[in-house]
């Protein structure tokens, strides 16, 4: 019997290569965002210090334009502060994008993985039963030969 070929196999193929695709912007995606996580964190930790700082130089004395000079600068991280927030936000809702995408993608690509497989054992099955059949010819071919060349005893066909 012939190979077996699947005729979707280029559709196959390019659902592999999208669900590939899909991975790689997951994995952009999933890195941006923890890149945006660790730049909040740096930013919050600045503030963090910077709050330390005017607390400190308040107790300890420091004129008024350096204190509203270090309020200042507390104000604008927490500018940046509301900024990385966002940007988590929007990085995270691209990770659940990625995600989504990357399980269409997967679904697509299994359904037409499964339907490969169930032709494959149907043409495998083709297979076996045409060999069963072409075998079972040739013994029946054969024992039919040997039936009409085998000679017949005659003691053997009386019962007596």
């Amino acid at each position: 019997m012939s190979r077996f070929t699947f005729r979707l196999q280029r559709v196959l193929e390019l659902r592999e290569e999208a669900e590939r695709a899909r991975s790689v912007e997951l994995a952009a995606a999933e890195g941006q965002a923890s890149a945006a996580r660790d730049t909040r964190a740096v930013i919050a930790e600045a503030r963090d210090a910077g709050q330390q700082t005017l607390s400190n130089a308040s107790n300890a004395g420091s004129t008024v334009g350096a204190l509203q000079q270090m309020q200042y600068v507390l104000g604008a991280l927490d500018v940046r502060l509301q900024v990385a927030d966002s940007t988590i936000v929007t990085a995270d809702s691209l990770v659940r994008r990625a995600q989504d995408e990357l399980r269409v993608a997967f679904q697509a690509k299994h359904a037409l993985h499964t339907l490969r497989e169930k032709q494959e054992e149907a043409h495998r099955a083709a297979a076996q039963n045409a060999d069963r059949v072409l075998m079972d010819e040739i013994a029946l071919t054969r024992f039919h030969n040997n039936a009409d060349t085998t000679p017949t005893d005659p003691e053997r066909s009386t019962n007596g």
